[in-house]
């Protein structure tokens, strides 16, 4: 399968075009595609493909355009049919990135980069990606998501052919590049970097007179477009051809341009002029710029976007006065800074004509202390040719010099490595025709604050990203894709990890990639990430640093977080880990955000990488005594068992009221005021409710172990996170079986049940229902029998024997206890109807059922109301009483919309299909699809049966035939769910 997006929309799979439809369908497919792999969120896709006024129902119609697009894929070829996935909080394209052109020609302009590869692999890369471009990229696709889109990547073909054409002319080869370069120039007639490679091909081939003219006409439309003149290095090159050093025999007075980033073809829009319409010499007497620019990074990869963060910042318009340009540059330790910033800085280098400025502020220098203001300013006005007896010595005359000297300038400042605000003020420019890049582990919010700077922080690489970074240094020693990502992972993507790593594998040709990745797994990670000959190219130390510098209380607070069950962790739960209120576990995050130690990745929670976590346990075993740990696992524990056992009522009312076993009761509680907000924190929660199940069966503390697994029935029930449910409830049973605990073990029992039966694992399902029910015998908890009986009676209605659950279900309400409480009676009136529906007495089932709907209403469990109104509906089909079905599936997507209940919005959909069909079999078919969305998200075994019915729709069938058909598909389908 390949999709193209370079040009007009297309899909080849295996030779056969699919058809991509209308220009919103094939917007729908777009955005998929330049995210390949990764889902888009719903509200992203409707924003970019509709804007910010979408139709009312837009999510029908988002629905129609992707089951459109699978049908599409299924006709080229049924093997493509699933590639276009539900995946929450969206959808997906689920194929390699690189089936997609765009994907290809970002990494083919990677590897055509300076230092990624010899210049002859590098000019072959070039042209492979300029050949993917067809046309106007994602013609016809109308949208301000798409218009920009299409310049972004206008401007990778910009520098694609740059980059191409100068490799061509560097290898003698100019008259190759000439016509490409010429009708490049007609499309963007005031770049720059464009006319310049142009006019040194034009000479190479002996056309100097050709080029002479080009200069020519670039000035004048710069003159004629934006009143400006060419800058400093066309002038410059004019120049040499005028005096003949360029030429067919003869070599260029300066090596050709580096091949810009996204600035390059915009270069013209903003040059540095004075008011007299030319460039000003950076030092006195017309000496060579300052060039201060460390040399750019090899093999650098991503960040594509936060490189065209800083091409916009620098190409904004100019305020009135200009002000200076300031960005902060920020992230965690190893996160690739400075060679951003750096890699940026070459790139955008022609831009500023009087040259850069660069100085290490040495702000985390492990070794020397940070740089002073007044040595920073010396060697500065030194660089802008100020006499060193000119120079003041003091701080504050010598700032006031150093404006004064760039006032009339255009340059390029790059502060690398600062610790404080006050480290850098003095060192910013005055006047709005300088940029200045600040590097540093900490957020600098003061210079935002206080000088408008814009903050680019860094994140850690995409794993597509670090694998190609790995692969681009190492070569083929990384050609299993399998093992590198690996790799790829165990570094945590970070970038000073991996260009770790890829050294070791260099300089250690014996070592494989496997054999690197058991040591970092089952070895000391942190020790096996360090350059071996250099202490500051090391992990561990890079932590260090930036650790050494929080207070005792944050230092505390990051050692214990390697405990945190899940990935991510909320405020509160950090509270409870150091027993503090959540206010200060606030101020100590912040503290660590500000560092860079841990990341803030949406309000209110924190997340560290794998890295920094293992530090973090590297630390905790130091510095911490066991019992301390010991006491913090417990804190925490006790925090989630208290805040699930307290949440339980907004999803069920049949709380377990056993006492909880708690240590150390929160100091400051989580609280839920409504179901939303609960089912909020679960979801973010959800890893780690079954890990902190596991941590304290692992401590011993069975209990508490128990009742976790129980306090997750009424969620894990809405959500059907069936897997994650079944984990916790086989450690909860172990753990009550540890301790003796018949009561408990008979929950986890009957939780088990539900779990295998909504699963199709009906024998186990029965297994356990029945070994709960003779706990429960045992133990004479006459109400815990008759609900075995209840789930026993359900599963035999599932399995096909709704006589014997009649049978089950008749014992449960006769116990006083059971069938005449609310919170119990509903289900079991329920599972009586459904009992009734299978042998048909229809009258019967509906009066059970409406029996439930009002025991279900006086206890408020929507979820039950849920299930009643599903088999309202299905009462009524089986009547051919379409009207009243109807009205039912509404009430139950209703109510599955306030439970947040996917299975049950599924089913709903999917009825809903059914008392449409009747009427209008398009309105069916498009539940029918959104169902099976549903479903498939769900890896619900309901997708199969769906899927076969929708391909059976296909063909078209009367309206009679098609009624009676899905009447048995329904009925064979009421046994999967």
């Amino acid at each position: 399968m390949e999709i193209r997006l370079l040009g007009p929309i297309e899909v080849d799979i295996g030779g056969s075009a699919a058809d991509v439809g209308t220009s919103r369908q094939r917007a729908v497919l777009a955005v998929l595609a330049v995210e390949a792999g990764t889902p888009v969120a719903v509200e992203s896709i409707i924003d970019r493909v509709w804007g910010q006024a979408p139709p009312r129902r837009v999510r029908d119609a988002l629905h129609v355009y992707v089951a459109r697009l699978r049908r599409s894929f299924r006709m080229a070829d049924p093997g493509y049919g699933d590639v276009l996935v539900r995946r929450p909080p969206g959808y997906a394209l689920n194929l390699d990135p690189t089936m997609v052109d765009a994907h290809r020609f970002r990494l083919l302009l990677q590897q055509a980069r300076p230092g990624a590869q010899p210049d002859h692999i590098r000019a072959v890369h070039a042209r492979q990606a300029l050949d993917l471009c067809r046309g106007t990229p994602m013609a016809g696709v109308p949208g301000d998501w798409a218009a920009g889109m299409r310049s972004a990547w206008e401007q990778h073909r910009v520098d694609a052919t740059l980059i191409w054409a100068s490799l061509e002319l560097a290898g003698g080869r100019a008259d190759l590049a000439i016509d490409e370069l010429a009708q490049l120039m007609q499309q963007h007639p005031l770049a720059e970097p464009v006319a310049a490679v142009l006019m040194r091909a034009l000479c190479a081939v002996g056309r100097s007179t050709e080029a002479l003219d080009r200069y020519l006409k670039v000035r004048q439309a710069l003159v004629e477009e934006l009143g400006v003149e060419p800058g400093h290095e066309l002038v410059r090159l004019h120049q040499a051809i005028l005096r003949g050093e360029i030429g067919a025999e003869s070599q260029p007075v300066s090596p050709a341009p580096a091949p810009p980033s996204a600035i390059g073809a915009r270069l013209a829009q903003q040059p540095g002029v004075d008011s007299g319409g030319s460039f000003r010499s950076a030092t006195r007497g017309g000496s060579t710029p300052p060039l201060q620019l460390p040399a750019d990074v090899a093999a650098f990869v991503g960040r594509e976007i936060e490189l065209r963060v800083l091409d916009d910042l620098v190409l904004a318009p100019s305020a009135s006065p200009p002000r200076p340009t300031v960005s902060t540059i920020t992230g965690t330790a190893g996160i690739g800074k400075t060679a951003f910033a750096i890699r940026w800085a070459h790139s955008a280098s022609s831009r500023f004509p009087d040259g850069q400025l660069y100085v290490n502020l040495r702000g985390f220098d492990p070794l020397r202390p940070p740089t002073p203001a007044i040595e920073v300013l010396r060697g500065f006005l030194r660089a802008l040719g100020v006499a060193p007896a000119e120079i003041p010595q003091d701080p504050d005359e010598a700032a006031a010099r150093y404006r004064s000297e760039l006032a009339d300038r255009r340059m390029l400042i790059l502060l690398d490595n600062a610790r404080t605000a006050e480290q850098v003020r003095p060192l910013l420019p005055g006047v709005g025709t300088c940029t200045t890049l600040v590097t540093s582990r900490n957020r600098l919010t003061g210079l935002v604050a206080s000088h408008g700077a814009t903050p680019v922080e860094l994140q850690l690489l995409s794993p597509q990203q670090a694998a190609l970074l790995l692969r681009t240094i190492v070569g083929a020693k990384a050609d299993d894709e399998t093992a590198t990502g690996q790799l790829a992972q165990r570094c945590a993507y970070l970038p000073l990890a991996l260009r770790i790593a890829a050294a070791r594998l260099l300089c250690h040709r014996h070592l494989t990639v496997d054999e690197y990745v058991h040591d970092l797994l089952h070895g000391d990670a942190l020790a096996a990430l360090a350059a071996e000959d250099d202490e500051r190219s090391e992990v561990r130390a890079a932590f260090a640093l930036s650790y050494r510098d929080l207070t005792d209380d944050a230092r505390r607070l990051f050692r214990l977080l390697h405990l945190m069950p899940g990935q991510d962790f909320g405020r509160e739960a950090a509270a409870a880990l150091i027993g503090v209120g959540s206010d200060q576990a606030r101020r100590l995050l912040h503290q660590l955000c500000d560092a860079h130690l841990v990341a803030e990745q949406q309000p209110g929670r924190y997340a560290m990488h794998d890295l920094l976590r293992r530090y973090s346990h590297a630390q905790a075993e130091t510095e911490e005594s066991s019992e301390a740990l010991r006491e913090a696992s417990r804190r925490m524990v006790d925090f989630y068992s208290d805040t699930l056992h307290e949440a339980f009522p907004h999803f069920q009312q049949r709380r377990n009221e056993a006492r909880r076993d708690l240590a150390y009761p929160p100091a400051d509680p989580l609280r839920f005021p409504d179901r939303e907000s609960a089912l909020a924190w679960h979801d973010a929660e959800r890893a780690s409710l079954v890990a902190v199940t596991q941590l304290a069966a692992a401590h011993g503390w069975h209990n508490a172990a128990w009742q976790l697994a129980d306090s997750f029935f009424g969620y894990f029930v809405s959500r059907r996170h069936w897997q994650d449910w079944f984990t916790a409830l086989r450690v909860g049973l172990a753990s009550a079986e540890e301790i003796s605990h018949r009561d408990a073990a008979a929950r986890m029992h009957n939780a088990l049940g539900v779990v295998l039966k909504q699963t199709g694992r009906y024998d186990q399902a029965r297994e356990h229902y029945q070994r709960g029910l003779a706990l429960a015998e045992e133990i004479g908890n006459s109400r815990m029998v008759a609900g075995f009986h209840v789930n026993l009676g359900g599963l035999l209605v599932t399995e096909g024997d709704p006589r014997t659950a009649v049978a089950h279900l008749q014992k449960a309400l006769a116990d006083p206890d059971h069938g005449h409480n609310p919170q119990f009676a509903t289900i079991t009136y329920l599972n009586y109807a459904c009992a009734l529906i299978e042998l048909d007495w229809l009258d019967e089932a509906q009066a059970s059922l409406m029996k439930s709907l009002q025991l279900a209403e006086d206890a408020r469990d929507l979820l039950n109301a849920c299930y009643v109104h599903h088999n309202l509906a299905e009462v009524a089909l089986r009547r051919n009483d379409f009207a009243s079905a109807q009205v039912h599936a509404e009430h139950e997507l209703e109510l599955a919309a306030q439970l947040g209940d996917p299975l049950r919005r599924g089913a709903a959909l999917d009825i809903l299909g059914s008392c449409l069909a009747f009427h209008d079999q398009r309105a069916a078919v498009q539940r029918w699809e959104e169902a099976l969305d549903v479903y498939r998200a769900l890896q619900h075994r309901l997708s199969i049966n769906l899927e076969d019915w929708i391909k059976v729709l296909e063909e078209g069938m009367p309206t009679a035939e098609l009624v009676e058909r899905d009447a048995a598909r329904r009925r064979h389908a009421r046994r999967m769910i």
